[in-house]
């Protein structure tokens, strides 16, 4: 019963190596997974193939321990990858991994360990333990994304508010003691019409990766004569509208899933040479096809009145966020590392106490 329980479990866990080889191929191949990822999954599923062959196929009790090491790492990482990006098309080929590595793990356990009893115990300790931890994550996902919500939309009122409040300052002025200034309809359609016929140039990537930062530009002219696509550093292709332009133009890029960076002010004076622009760092926060909006607005100002404003038509593009195992894996310990080191520790715990029980036992 070992010899044959022992050779069913070196060749589950050589079909589990082969089988995460060939999945990591096909991962890089589709565009599920980048290159570098994939090819570290890969140099793992070949140490997993060499290990079988030879010393776990000889039953040497270190092989199983490495193994185990071995085989958890990818298949944890993915799954926090799929916990944490939502995937639910690929779950079937992530559990015939798990049954695969799970199998070649616990039907040669009683061969190479010795008693069958403890090492199932230690083994199904550690799984109730990360268990626990994954269940507490998806519990706490939900109530941190919408922690994160409510604080940006807090952030977002406040900002709004304080704008308000500028705002009321500069109309009134010295003379807040006078009631406020109505423009006439006709004195602002007149402003409007005298808005200058221009170009907007907007720059984002079709494709981006998940956690890695692009550069996106913005540039606005008067003149259709200006070079707008001279000197541009974002690896996106060029994309040139019409747009109304006044003097005052405010631009605002944003988008539900990015991380969006400003390294100029949203509102700049358009000139009548040349083109003004707008830089911004973005990063994708999550998978899949996202939106960014770009927002711009034009300001006229009117002596003795109060500023007004015009929105322009809101530009949206759709971004294919591609997967990145490495960035869902960092940021899950960033966030949850206290789950991870709990879980760890609890491990070593129980298999100090289980090997010292084991030793007295001996002795006895």
């Amino acid at each position: 019963m070992g010899v044959h329980s022992l050779r069913m479990g070196w060749v589950f866990m050589l079909i589990a190596g082969l089988y995460a080889i060939v999945m990591s191929i096909i991962a890089v191949a589709t565009g599920f997974m980048d290159v570098l990822t994939g090819m570290l999954l890969a140099i793992i599923a070949i140490a997993i193939v060499g290990i079988s062959l030879g010393s776990y196929r000889r039953a040497d009790r270190w092989s199983w321990w490495c193994l185990l090491v071995l085989g958890s790492i990818p298949l944890l990482g993915i799954t926090i990858y799929y916990i944490d990006a939502a995937v639910t098309k690929e779950v079937g080929a992530l559990l015939v991994g798990w049954v695969l590595f799970v199998l070649g793990v616990v039907l040669p356990a009683n061969t190479i360990l010795g008693s069958m009893k403890k090492p199932l115990t230690l083994f199904g300790v550690f799984g109730l333990l990360l268990g626990t931890a994954l269940l507490a994550y998806l519990v706490l996902v939900p109530q941190k994304t919408e922690w994160h919500r409510m604080r940006y939309m807090r952030q977002e009122l406040l900002h709004l508010r304080a704008e308000l409040d500028l705002r009321k300052r500069e109309v009134a002025g010295f003379r807040w003691w006078l009631p406020p200034r109505v423009i006439p309809s006709d004195i602002v359609e007149d402003e409007f019409k005298k808005l200058a016929p221009g170009h907007i140039l907007f720059n984002p990537s079709k494709e981006m990766t998940l956690g890695v930062r692009e550069r996106v530009e913005v540039r606005i002219a008067r003149t259709i004569g200006a070079d707008l696509t001279a000197g541009l550093r974002g690896r996106g292709e060029p994309q040139i509208e019409e747009i109304e332009v006044g003097t005052f133009m405010k631009v605002r890029l944003t988008g539900d899933n990015f991380d969006v960076k400003a390294f100029s002010h949203e509102e700049q004076v358009v000139t009548g040479n040349g083109f003004t622009q707008w830089d911004y760092e973005v990063t994708p926060l999550k998978s899949g096809v996202q939106m960014l909006l770009l927002t711009v607005t034009v300001r006229i100002k009117i002596p003795d009145y109060p500023e007004e404003r015009k929105d322009c038509p809101v530009f949206e593009r759709k971004i294919r966020v591609r997967p990145n195992l490495l960035y869902s894996i960092t940021r899950f310990i960033e966030s949850h590392w206290q789950w991870l080191v709990t879980t760890i520790i609890g491990s070593g715990i129980i298999g100090w106490i289980v090997a010292v029980k084991r030793r007295n036992s001996r002795k006895k």
